[in-house]
């Protein structure tokens, strides 16, 4: 009866000790998933602050991106001061640009953009902000298609006024820069000079070589004169083998420096054009104003006159009156 008492004695302090052990790790494990529920929370708060801050941040790109895409086109197209009075009412809303970005607190009723300058410039375009800034999307959509059509009317206007085979100004575009530099030279009393050049014997190349011959000829003058003059100075094809420089500020010993530049630099090259390789020589007429006129057809007469004059006495020669 002892024996078995002593038993169950040990029994019930090995299963006491069970229990405590048991309410041990019970406690132990309450806290652990308290802690993890707290660490959960916190977590959860973290997830939350993110969610939010990638939505700011999904917001902001949804409403910069396209802006960001047209950067390239409009740096291209618009980076100039003239008004191109046929998409007079696109370009209120597009500045003239390198980079475009939304202003972070844009004035009531306006759409800031910041230009990309030293130093940086901002310009405010009239418009609804708050609905520019929920239909962003639909604004650029607008724009692209203003550019579009800008960029379709650059490309006409750009063929209008350039001679196709030379890639040169045409001679409908150098009646404009002509006129234009003689009321500038005419209003601030200044001087200018024009060059008439000629292929001498052009007709020959076309007869004996064919025209695609003739064609490498004019454009390789064309790049012998280009290397012969300023950039100031401005070159057109005037028609056939004609060409026509206008010298601002030069007076006639200058422009005849600049002409006999020209001419010795074409006589003493050499034209590669397919297997043939041709030296060539070119006359050149000199008018200036004001000393030959004062009045612009007669000023272009003026150096028709002298480059004929040249063509009389042998040709290869520059003249004027």
């Amino acid at each position: 009866m002892l024996y078995l008492l002593i038993v169950i004695f040990l029994l019930l302090g090995v299963i006491s000790l069970k229990i405590r052990s048991i309410f041990s790790l019970r406690n132990h494990y309450k806290k652990k998933l308290a802690s993890l529920k707290e660490r959960a929370a916190n977590l959860e708060e973290t997830v939350d602050t993110f969610r939010s801050q990638l939505r700011k941040i999904e917001e902001a790109v949804s409403e910069t991106f396209f802006i960001y895409e047209l950067a390239g086109k409009l740096s291209s197209l618009l980076d100039r001061e003239k008004v191109i009075t046929t998409f007079e009412e696109e370009l209120n809303l597009l500045p003239s640009i390198d980079e475009i970005v939304l202003s972070p607190q844009p004035k009531k009723g306006y759409l800031i953009f910041r230009l990309a300058t030293q130093p940086p410039q901002f310009l405010n375009v009239k418009t609804n902000y708050p609905q520019v800034k929920e239909n962003l999307r639909v604004i650029v959509k607008m724009i692209n298609l203003c550019l579009e059509r800008i960029s379709l009317y650059e490309k006409l206007h750009n063929l209008s006024i350039h001679d196709t085979l030379t890639n040169i100004y045409n001679r409908r575009y150098f009646s404009f820069r002509f006129n234009e530099e003689f009321e500038r030279a005419k209003k601030y009393k200044l001087t200018f000079s024009l060059l008439m050049i000629d292929i001498d014997h052009f007709k020959k190349i076309n007869d004996n070589y064919g025209h695609l011959v003739g064609d490498v000829v004019l454009r390789g003058t064309v790049k012998l004169i280009k290397e012969s003059i300023r950039e100031v100075d401005f070159l057109a094809r005037y028609g056939g083998e004609e060409f026509v420089v206008i010298l601002p500020q030069t007076d006639r010993e200058g422009a005849f420096l600049v002409g006999e530049r020209i001419r010795k630099s074409i006589a003493s090259a050499s034209i590669k054009a397919f297997d043939e390789v041709l030296n060539i020589t070119v006359s050149i007429g000199i008018a200036n104003y004001p000393v030959n006129s004062v009045y612009p057809n007669l000023l272009i007469e003026v150096a028709d006159k002298a480059l004929y004059k040249a063509k009389q006495k042998g040709r290869n020669r520059v003249e004027y009156f």
